[in-house]
């Protein structure tokens, strides 16, 4: 809503701006056009003097103009999205008890559960490509804008097993020098979570292509998020695990049965250190220091690296 707002105040300033380019364009060309009929009456110091005073009045009119249309091509930049970028990511006990799996070889064990959480983004993602995923178009009749859902997206599927490493783990500090850092000295949290990233050309229900509208998406985020646990928690119980609601989190979040919240934030060395600058007044994601950045740029996925996965309802022969 913001960026309409800021395309829509620029464009009146670039309309406002052409009024006043375009008459003296005109009284520039007239001018240019009578310089000789007019040489007769006037001096020629009196018709370059008109015909200066005109051209710098242009010259200023075009500055405003030139002002205006950067403005507008700017303010267009940022509404441009090429696609966006749809997080799902397992409670911590979840990613724990898998990290604890694949390290101690039970490959199988492990695969359950990440069956389970790529059931629950599947079916969570086909909901909202089915109801939340917009195109947007114009009534030739009304000219009113009329929303539409799309019959087909374009998007890629990216799972990660870790969460980006915090400046301390980066160097390796050691266990305990540092409340709430990662239990393993140097290595990344364990955090299983996908990233679809969902393009913006979208097949919409005439069968044209559109730029895919996702607000929708982002006004019910916190929603398809519980949707994601609620699915995933259905299927680690049918998985055989025991689950419990995480009262501090009223409710909309669970854990894994036998793993302690104690537990859970030893292994949640990002969120401590958030939850430090935060009672320190400061802000998560800005620079504490001249030419620090913050931990939003670093790489990811140090311990098992990412990987795409295959199309739906297709299995590769590799």
């Amino acid at each position: 809503m913001a960026d309409a707002k800021e395309r829509a105040t620029c464009k009146q300033a670039l309309e406002l701006a052409l009024r006043a380019y375009n008459p003296i364009r005109a009284e520039v060309r007239t001018l240019e056009a009578e310089f000789d009929r007019t040489r007769a009456f006037l001096s020629a110091s009196e018709q370059e003097l008109q015909l200066a005073s005109a051209r710098s009045r242009l010259n200023v009119a075009a500055e405003s103009v030139r002002v205006a249309e950067h403005a507008l091509r700017s303010a267009r930049q940022k509404s441009l999205r090429p696609g966006t970028d749809l997080v799902f990511s397992a409670p911590k006990s979840v990613s724990m008890q898998w990290a604890a799996l694949a390290a101690t070889g039970d490959a199988a064990a492990a695969s359950v559960i990440e069956q389970a959480h790529d059931r629950a983004v599947r079916e969570t993602f086909e909901r909202m490509q089915s109801e939340f995923v917009m195109t947007r178009k114009r009534d030739p009749e009304s000219n009113r804008r009329i929303f539409e859902t799309v019959q087909g997206v374009i998007a890629s599927q990216w799972r990660h097993f870790d969460a980006r490493p915090t400046e301390r783990q980066g160097s390796g500090a050691g266990v305990g020098e540092h409340s709430g850092e990662s239990a393993l000295k140097g290595v990344p949290d364990p955090q299983l979570h996908d990233h679809i990233n969902l393009f913006a050309p979208v097949e919409g229900a005439d069968g044209l292509i559109y730029a895919a509208y996702t607000d929708y998406i982002r006004r019910n985020i916190k929603a398809l998020g519980a949707q994601y646990r609620s699915r995933l928690a259905v299927n680690l119980v049918q998985a055989g695990y025991a689950i419990e609601g995480d009262p501090q989190k009223n409710g909309m979040f669970f854990s894994l049965c036998g793993v302690s919240r104690e537990q859970a934030k030893a292994f949640s060395a990002r969120t401590a250190d958030i939850e430090a600058l935060i009672a320190q007044g400061k802000s998560a994601k800005a620079p504490q220091s001249p030419g620090q950045e913050w931990h939003v740029g670093q790489g990811k996925c140090s311990m098992r690296g990412s990987k795409p996965l295959h199309p739906w309802g297709w299995t590769p022969d590799w």
